[in-house]
């Protein structure tokens, strides 16, 4: 047991059954503490890339390969937009327990509809601020005077999301 960086506390279960025990504690804990606190279940996650999707696959039907193949709930997979290029052909973002994604990623190639989608796993990402935009810290921990919020990670200028630029 120890303090976290929010002021919460922070209960770490190790050993062989440690995420059963980490997920049974958590359930008990909702059901004892109700609304007087939030229990949360961190859990560590890979990201993916998967490349060569042709225009007839959705989010859902990528969602459900991802938890399928790796064996995770669906619940606990997050999808980017699908990004096409000039000749149709799609790539997505995905992130999911880490898990599942070494998993995914030793496969090299999942099924996605009618086609069969090449897997990266990417490498995971310095911490970076919001606010500042600087890298080895996180806003709590901002010293900066500058506000980079609400602008464009492309462009640096507000209004706009790095997606729309």
């Amino acid at each position: 047991i120890r303090q976290a960086a929010n002021g919460g506390r922070l209960l770490e279960i190790s050993g062989p059954e440690g995420t059963a025990k980490a997920d049974s504690l958590a359930t008990q804990l909702r059901l004892v503490l109700g609304e007087e606190a939030m229990v949360s279940r961190p859990t560590a996650r890979g990201q993916l890339r998967l490349f060569g999707l042709d225009d007839s696959v959705t989010l859902e039907e990528v969602k459900e390969v991802i938890s399928e193949g790796g064996g995770c709930p669906v619940s606990e997979v997050r999808i980017g937009h699908i990004r096409r290029t000039a000749k149709g052909i799609g790539s997505v973002w995905v992130q999911c327990p880490l898990a599942a994604a070494m998993k995914l990623a030793g496969f090299g190639r999942v099924k996605v509809g009618w086609v069969s989608a090449r897997v990266k796993l990417l490498k995971a990402k310095p911490v970076q601020c919001y606010k500042c935009w600087q890298f080895g810290h996180v806003r709590d921990a901002c010293r900066a005077t500058v506000e980079r919020s609400q602008a464009c990670y492309n462009c640096g200028r507000p209004g706009h999301v790095a997606r729309e630029c």
